[in-house]
């Protein structure tokens, strides 16, 4: 029974991080464990291949194809600027070029809704 208590052995394995995250998008669990999936992802994904980014990237798109969707938003932000960083290595060769082009074009439009529209602080309500 789900007690509200996370207990997680695997908190810094990206893969098993990855898994969690999908999970998370696929069956629609609870938010909580979502937002902490992608709180400890935050910081393994610039040290992770740009293959993970790629990967979470794939999993927050399919999940939210909304740029303005809160949900997955850390993660899309973060994994879209490591996508669009590593894209040389990524997608320079043998990539399919539609869906290299479909990714990248959304990563922009992540970039600019990051950039128009910052998130707001939780407990800020817009005043200093």
């Amino acid at each position: 029974m789900y007690t509200g208590v996370l207990s997680c052995t695997y908190e810094d394995d990206i893969g098993s991080l990855v898994e969690l995250l999908r999970a998370c998008a696929l069956y629609k669990l609870p938010e909580p464990l979502s937002e902490f999936a992608q709180s400890r992802l935050y910081p393994l994904l610039p040290r992770s291949p740009p293959e993970a980014a790629l990967e979470v990237f794939a999993i927050a798109r399919r999940a939210c194809p909304d740029v303005a969707d809160p949900s997955f938003r850390c993660v899309r932000e973060a994994s879209a600027y490591l996508l669009l960083r590593s894209a040389h290595h990524l997608f320079g060769g043998a990539a399919d070029a539609a869906e290299a082009s479909a990714l990248l074009e959304y990563a922009v439009q992540v970039a600019e809704h990051a950039v128009f529209n910052p998130a707001v602080p939780r407990g800020r309500s817009g005043g200093w």
